[in-house]
């Protein structure tokens, strides 16, 4: 697992409160091809492809990336769109998934198997 710290709490509070704001309430959302925003028990929020909470992003603004073993390009895809909101991109070079952004020096390229998450917050 690797962590990493959002320098602008703010923006990861905004962004938290933004996606409230989307689920007016809704326990669920539908958007793009096979993606939901679902809201969790606990006051969590989850971006879900097919059946894959590819991102959850909880109430202290902890930002949780998971692929479930799926390395496609939609899956980075979903992933990049909420990373990049932190200055951070994410992708797949030479069939591997990668992490990219501040605090990192180059690539950091991640095994995102089924069990390894990586944080970006606190």
């Amino acid at each position: 697992m690797a962590k990493l710290r959002i320098v602008d709490e703010a923006k990861a509070e905004t962004f938290y409160q933004d996606l409230l704001r989307g689920l007016d309430g809704r326990s669920c959302v539908t958007f793009g091809n096979n993606t939901k925003l679902v809201s969790l028990w606990g006051g969590g929020i989850a971006l879900r492809l097919h059946h894959t909470d590819v991102v959850l992003i909880t109430p202290d603004n902890e930002v949780i990336f998971r692929t479930g073993g799926y390395w496609t390009t939609t899956t980075m895809n979903r992933i990049h769109a909420v990373a990049s909101k932190f200055g951070y991109r994410a992708g797949i070079k030479n069939g591997i998934p990668y992490l990219s952004g501040p605090g990192i020096d180059g690539r950091m390229f991640l095994d995102f198997s089924p069990a390894v998450t990586c944080v970006v917050g606190d």
